[in-house]
């Protein structure tokens, strides 16, 4: 086996190299599972998925009380996604996909408690039998 570079060749029983900042980052996600602490807000970095192409930047993910809040105003309340998308200050494209796939989920919710007959109060749904 050749090594690249000026490395020395490994050996089979070398533990691979650990990579710098590791442990930390487990142990904030073990504490933040375990204690319950809620993750930081993204910053900039984190709308950056792709280091190498620096020109592309994600747009924040909608809070599920926004994307339910968004839904209840094109659906129940009758608003136009245009309104609703100057209101809350999202994109019409934005706004058009969340009631698409909010409708979606409650349509697949309403269809798994129908086939089981049963909504326990305690319903892994958030928004169980609409």
């Amino acid at each position: 086996m050749r090594a690249l570079g000026n490395a020395p060749p490994r050996d089979a029983e070398d533990p691979p190299p650990a990579v710098p900042g590791e442990d930390d980052a487990l142990d904030a996600g073990e504490k933040n599972i375990a204690g319950g602490n809620e993750l930081p807000k993204e910053g900039p970095q984190d709308l950056m998925p792709f280091p190498l192409n620096r020109q592309f930047r994600s747009q924040a993910v909608l809070s599920e009380e926004l994307r339910e809040e968004i839904w209840e105003r094109v659906i129940r309340k009758g608003k136009s996604v245009k309104v609703v998308s100057a209101e809350l200050g999202v994109e019409m494209n934005r706004v058009g996909a969340v009631v698409r796939l909010k409708s979606v989920e409650k349509e697949w919710i309403q269809k798994v408690c129908q086939i089981f007959q049963y909504c326990p109060t305690t319903c892994i749904f958030t928004s169980c039998c609409i």
